[in-house]
């Protein structure tokens, strides 16, 4: 996570690497997060005992939350759509345009 410019580095599906932009409330939490941890960790995002996080880590948290927030549609691609679809409005209302190049790069495309 690089702080100073908002943007994460990522590793998707496939070992993909790609960078995310980060908004101002998730760069604050994640700041907490990282006083919070007693260790220097070689990956921002862990599981309970501290390991990168995986696929399968991602599909039960999603699984969870799905049963939690009663969403039986949710699921992470839906979460990903929501993203695309909110960066594209915040784009469009800041810079009266969007990238969608761009866009297709954060996304994995």
């Amino acid at each position: 996570m690089n702080f100073d410019s908002n943007i994460l580095k990522v590793h998707g599906k496939g070992d993909k690497e790609r960078y995310v932009p980060v908004g101002n409330t998730t760069r604050s939490f994640l700041r907490e997060y990282l006083l919070e941890l007693p260790f220097e960790p070689e990956y921002l995002l862990l599981d309970k005992e501290g390991n990168q996080l995986t696929t399968n880590t991602v599909k039960k948290f999603v699984a969870k939350l799905r049963k939690k927030l009663d969403m039986p549609n949710l699921s992470s691609h839906k979460l990903r759509h929501n993203f695309a679809t909110n960066y594209v409005i915040d784009m469009y209302r800041e810079k009266g345009n969007v990238d969608l190049y761009k866009l297709s790069a954060i996304l994995g495309h």
